[in-house]
């Protein structure tokens, strides 16, 4: 399913920015809390929200926590399944097949 040029982009843009930094946060609290209390386990994959901005989204982000931590080394950049970048107010920075990291457009 393509979201390019949807008649909606624009409800979508406004809507999705307050989803993509509560889903960003509620992946920030569980990394938190594995790293908190897990601390002594061999590294595992998380399973974490994808934080791509679309509504209707439940899709995971599959990574390890190097991985988690090489892709929030830059403040602004999310995470989202491969392919769920929004091409219109995001750009990609990296995809690897299991999950991109995007930046949001600059609004010039």
């Amino acid at each position: 399913m393509s979201y390019m040029g949807s008649p909606l982009s624009c409800l979508r843009e406004t809507n999705s920015m307050s989803q993509r930094e509560l889903y960003r946060a509620v992946n920030a609290n569980i990394v938190g809390l594995l790293d908190r209390f897990d601390s002594g386990l061999p590294e595992s994959t998380l399973e974490l929200l994808c934080e791509c901005g679309r509504s209707e989204c439940t899709e995971r982000v599959s990574l390890s926590r190097d991985e988690y931590k090489r892709a929030r080394s830059a403040g602004a950049h999310f995470l989202a399944t491969s392919g769920h970048a929004l091409p219109a107010v995001e750009r990609v920075i990296l995809d690897n097949g299991r999950y991109s990291v995007v930046k949001l457009a600059s609004k010039t």
